[in-house]
Parts: structure tokens; sequence; C-alpha cells
């Protein structure tokens, strides 16, 4: 991600995207195109069918904070793996803030939200004008229910397709819901984010889940001292830890079995910091990716209202960091939230109780218009496709 080293105004960022291909800037490892809606470029795959069909699937792999076509992701064999390329095309649609510019008093700010939040664990603390200084509450950074199907519209129509599948993983199940305007043929989501859960129940929620993962003695978190450790430039600490313990939802099921224990005992520095960078989005000596905007955009609106004013946390909780993440939602203003809408004549969705949502908040806030089934696979961890092929299996048209 290029940095400038003057901020710029916004009118200044959005006249300069126009007159680059986002495709090059950062480059992409998979067939690119771009559209554009509302003077902002879009980039995405479109991986066209064997044969000449309109029909086409959107697959969202979820975020916020995801870079689909950097090389993240095996693009070309999630389309092989799951759809038969003769009967349909498949599109997949790149996060705004992997193309956008980030000013220099932005990434300022964003290193001092990090540092606020570590040195104080606690939710009083001000995010210190990022959220005006970044403009978080808009379409910069990530989507929203007025930029993702104007993107999609306008896909349509540069590509000549229809749009009449979704598939989506975790945080997909909100951006269908931004599509509730269409009429899905059909629709998978797999371990689906709760599209409709309010903020302090999301923290609730998502401490809870992790709970079982932290398995360490009360005594053993409050009394590990900081410990440096090699080529990082910030000692491990309880909140690298607790933060660690936060982001084993989003590995394998092996990974967790082999090494939550060790975070739990708090012996295992260099992975708690290798962890807790990844969940903070932090890279170098201070700096944190503009992936963080993305993922603080489309979350604060999703799950708005907040009311998370008043409510005290140990300072040795996975809530305090939930709450210190999300404390500027609160002072944001959003038109995302609201309940999940998606019409589809067949839905199929995968969903248990895994290490980051909760099985009882998917069925309560996820329900489609239409037939629908659901797979509740046995694995723990939330990104396992177990049950996929079983949904996909069932979709005419897709295989």
């Amino acid at each position: 991600m290029k940095r400038d080293d003057e901020s710029g105004s916004k009118e200044e960022q959005e006249l300069s995207q126009t007159d680059v291909d986002v495709c090059e800037n950062p480059p992409t490892v998979t067939s690119c195109a771009s559209v554009e809606f509302s003077g902002k470029k879009y980039r995405y795959s479109l991986i066209r069918s064997d044969s000449d069909v309109s029909n086409t699937a959107i697959v969202d792999l979820g975020g916020p904070g995801s870079s689909v076509l950097s090389g993240s992701f095996d693009l070309q064999g999630i389309v092989e793996s799951n759809f038969d390329t003769s009967k349909t095309n498949v599109l997949f649609i790149d996060e705004p803030w992997v193309t956008e510019e980030i000013g220099q008093a932005c990434d300022e700010k964003l290193s001092e939200f990090y540092s606020s939040i570590r040195e104080s664990h606690s939710i009083e603390k001000p995010a210190i004008g990022m959220a005006s200084e970044c403009m978080i509450d808009g379409s910069v950074w990530s989507f929203d229910a007025d930029s993702y199907p104007n993107v999609v519209s306008e896909v349509e129509k540069e590509e000549g397709i229809s749009i009449n599948g979704f598939l989506g993983f975790s945080f997909g199940s909100t951006r269908a819901n931004y599509l509730s305007d269409w009429d899905f043929s059909w629709s998978v989501l797999v371990r689906p984010y709760p599209t409709g859960i309010q903020g302090a129940e999301l923290i609730d929620m998502r401490a809870q889940q992790i709970s079982d993962l932290a398995v360490g003695g009360q005594e053993a978190i409050e009394s590990s001292d900081p410990v440096d450790v090699s080529e990082r430039t910030l000692p491990v600490e309880n909140f690298d830890y607790l933060s660690a313990e936060l982001a084993l939802p989003y590995v394998s099921e092996e990974f967790v079995n082999s090494y939550a224990s060790q975070l739990a005992d708090r012996n295992s520095p260099k992975l708690a910091a290798e962890l807790s960078d990844s969940f903070w989005y932090r890279y170098g000596e201070e700096s944190i990716s503009p992936a963080l905007l993305a993922y603080l955009g489309e979350t604060c609106a999703a799950a708005e209202p907040w009311n998370l004013e008043g409510r005290g946390f140990d300072e040795f909780s996975h809530e305090a960091i939930l709450a210190d993440l999300h404390s500027i939602c609160s002072s944001l203003e959003f038109s995302g939230g609201g309940d999940f809408e998606v019409s589809s004549e067949f839905s199929c969705v995968v969903a248990s109780d895994d290490y980051l949502t909760s099985l009882e908040a998917v069925e309560k806030e996820i329900e489609f218009d239409g037939e629908s089934v659901w797979i509740t696979p046995e694995e723990s961890s939330h990104s396992s496709q177990e049950g996929l092929d079983d949904c996909m299996n069932m979709i005419p048209g897709a295989r």
C-alpha cells in the first residue's frame, strides 16, 4: 500500500484515483477489471464459464479487511472446487481499501489509535481524531449498503452478465444483505456473521466463544511480565496474548489444537506477537494497515447501535480488548445496520458453534425467504469449510 507524504484533501484523493489503473496499483495476481461508481474505481475478477452463459455467482470471501485479488486466496481453486464452469460465471469483488491512498495524517492517527488502546486498556480512551481524519463513516475504505449493490450493477452492465447466485463466507452474509433488492436463485452462507446483531451483543458473543480456548489460570494471565521478542519493536504483554487468542478463530483447527494452550499459559511470546499483530493489522515498527479502517467501517455500521458507554470490563479480559477495538463505533454515523433480508429461492447455511460465532446467534439473525437447509458441521474453527460441499451439491445449476 502506497503512502503519501502529505494527506491531501478528500477531493484530491478522489480525483487522483480516477487517473490510475487500480489493477496495477497495487498489482493483482489474477485477472482484473474495474468499474466506476460515484467517482471511485472498484476492481473485480470475473472468471467466465467455459460456455457462453450469463448466469453468474458472486463469491464473497468475507472480511472486512481482506485483499481478495492480492494472491492471498486461490480464486481459481475456489471456482474449480465449487462450481461447474460450463454452467456459471464466478465474480469476485475486491474491497475498496486495497486501492485507496492513505495520507500521512490518517496514517499517524491509525498508529495513535493502536498505541492509545495498548497503553490504556480502556474504552474511555478516545480514537484521537481517527474517525474524522480517516473518514471511516463512508465508503472510502469499505463497502456499504449503497456502494456494494451499485458496484454489482455496474459489473453486470459492463460484462453482460446476470447475478443469480451468492456464495458468502463469514461477513459475506452482510454483503448478501446489501443486495436485498436481488432475487437470487440460490444462496449459500458458510459460517455466517450473524448480520443484525447489535454491538454489545457482538462483543459478548465473541468473548464467550473464545473463552473455552483461554484455559490458563487467572494467576498465569495477571502475572505475565513483558517479554522482548527479536525483530519486534514492542514487548509482548498480556494485551498481546489476549489479542492473539482473539485471532485464533481465523486459523485452522489443527493450529488451535496445537498452540492454544501455549497462549493460555502465557509461555509462547513469539506466537503471541505474530497473532496479536495480525489481529490489529500491525506491521513494521508502528504502522497499522488501512485494512483496520475497512474492518471498522463495515463492522461498526453492521452492528449499530453499540451502547458500550458505562460498561466496565476487567483489564485482563477479551471483552476489554474487543471494547477497545470498537470504541470508535458509537461516535460514528452510519446508514447501515438493520435486520438480515435476503430473497433466495433456495438457500443453504453451514453454521455451528465455533470460536467466533455462536450457532444460537446465527439462527436468531439469519432467516431467508424461500426454502432453506441448515448444515451443522463438527469442526470448531471459523475458517473451516466442512459442509460446503454438501451445500453446493444441492444447488441447481452450480455444479
